[in-house]
């Protein structure tokens, strides 16, 4: 755990832990701990989601068979029993919803860290929130850590799964920046706010039926009735997010017709011509990078294709360094991060080198500074979303190797954490695209201020936003590309299966 070893104590329910609790142990021993005697049962009462959601779950966990299932009983652990903690467990683990009491606190020198139960946490806009919480002894509470999820729709199982995976690491993701900066980082921590309100769901079996009529009806038009397309769209202007009117002003469509979808434009000028590559997206079948070249009269050449592989490919980062171009697609598909070299700009590619292997990156997003480059993705953790987690790697080198960041992830929230396009330098401040996948998708973008990025730190705080509004027709916009007065950005839109596109 960074200085010294951190012996842990987990108070759980009666009855066995849920499978993300099991996790959470697992997570915390990986990270360094020693996680000593559990003790069961906690004290008070826990607190449960209402009955309309729990047996809307118990009915999406008997159809859908998640793998794996975070809300499973296992088995209680062997070391599991009542009792009183042991006088050298250091912090106290303690499951949702039981009472940290001033005689538990008692117990551990550094207190106890408490997860949130679902059903304290807040629902709004599309985004689940929860937090965990650090007590004391003679303290008030603090936040240790927090984390947003994609709440999408009536059904809960899909972004309450997606939640646990992220609550089930944080606990040890926290006593390892503990381990790290010691009493300085409880220092740096803020004060909890109250108890959030209950989750605002269906509480009532009307309000639930409602709820699920509704939600069926709009995925039957979206999913049957239409199909999905991705395209892109236009707007002059001088790439700067920070200026007035960045997010008022609307983009023009550009549609591609048939049955190809364009996203995840990058535009990049080489002698003298503009090119714009980006994901095109045949109906129904993997991605592959295509390129566009940006015509002075600020149309666009007809798609062509430049790579392709037997998995997925998007998000086409293309760049210059020392003379040669590159390009780093999302293959997450293949669980590396490759970086490829033109042998012919901009039509021909061949893979250069492995940046990371067997990690499932998603966006890789690169930034180069005085001593070296920064690599931002956001990876999945198990049975969690790819959508959440923002990771930062660094190397003296393109050609790596890369190293984590010790604060990894350095975001955990939906609204802010996948790339969604080139970094921005503006006037000395560094500005970071990220989407916003509050309820959906690629459903806004974000622009984010870094301001702090060392080998040990990282911050960054939402300068500024584009909402889908600013595409007619759009219900996404998720990607931002910009060069020499015009800036183009990504939307999707939904067209009924009878109309010509």
């Amino acid at each position: 755990m960074g200085r010294r070893t951190v012996r842990i104590g987990m108070v759980l329910p009666p009855g066995g832990e849920e499978l993300w609790l099991a996790r959470a142990r697992e997570a915390l021993s990986v990270a360094g701990a020693v996680v000593a005697d559990a003790y069961a049962p906690c004290p008070g009462k826990t607190v449960a989601l209402p009955l309309p959601w729990r047996a809307l779950l118990a009915l999406e966990r008997f159809f859908k068979r998640p793998r794996p299932d975070f809300l499973a009983k296992t088995a209680p652990s062997p070391a599991s029993r009542p009792g009183q903690a042991r006088p050298d467990v250091d912090i106290l683990v303690v499951a949702p919803g039981c009472e940290v009491s001033p005689e538990l606190l008692a117990q551990a020198p550094l207190g106890a860290l408490q997860m949130e139960p679902v059903s304290a946490a807040r629902i709004g806009r599309g985004v689940l929130e929860g937090r965990l919480l650090w007590h004391r002894a003679g303290h008030k509470t603090r936040l240790a850590a927090a984390t947003a999820t994609s709440a999408q729709g009536p059904l809960p199982l899909r972004f309450i799964s997606a939640h646990l995976a992220k609550a089930a690491l944080m606990p040890a993701r926290v006593l390892a920046r503990y381990g790290l900066l010691g009493e300085a980082f409880w220092e740096s921590l803020p004060e909890a706010e109250p108890p959030r309100a209950e989750v605002s769901g269906p509480t009532g079996w009307g309000s639930l039926v409602f709820s699920l009529a509704g939600y069926g009806l709009k995925k039957l038009w979206q999913d049957v009735f239409c199909r999905r397309q991705w395209h892109l769209a236009m707007r002059t202007g001088n790439g700067d997010p920070l200026r007035a009117n960045f997010a008022a002003e609307p983009f023009t469509p550009l549609i591609v017709p048939g049955k190809t979808g364009l996203a995840d434009p990058f535009l990049v000028r080489r002698n003298g011509r503009a090119w714009l590559f980006a994901e095109e997206i045949p109906y129904r079948k993997k991605g592959m990078i295509s390129v566009m070249e940006l015509l002075p009269d600020a149309s666009l050449s007809e798609p062509r294709l430049v790579l392709e592989e037997p998995f997925h490919l998007s998000y086409p980062h293309v760049f210059g360094f020392e003379g040669q171009m590159y390009m780093v697609p999302e293959s997450a598909g293949a669980r590396q991060v490759r970086l490829y070299r033109a042998v012919e700009f901009p039509w021909r590619w061949e893979l250069e080198r492995v940046l990371l292997d067997n990690v499932p990156a998603t966006d890789a997003t690169f930034l180069q500074d005085e001593t070296g480059w920064w690599m931002f993705a956001t990876l999945r953790p198990d049975g969690g979303s790819s959508w959440d987690e923002l990771h930062l790697f660094r190397s003296g080198s393109l050609f790596g190797p890369y190293r984590p960041h010790p604060l990894n992830p350095v975001v955990s929230d939906v609204r802010r954490a996948r790339p969604a396009g080139r970094i921005i330098r503006k006037d000395g401040r560094i500005l970071r695209p990220a989407q916003d996948s509050s309820g959906w998708y690629g459903r806004a973008l974000a622009m984010m201020e870094i301001t702090v990025l060392t080998e040990t730190d990282y911050e960054e705080r939402e300068a500024a936003r584009l909402e889908p509004e600013r595409i007619p027709g759009s219900v996404c916009l998720h990607s931002f590309a910009a060069d020499n007065g015009i800036e183009i950005v990504d939307g999707q839109r939904f067209v009924p299966i009878w109309r010509r596109v």
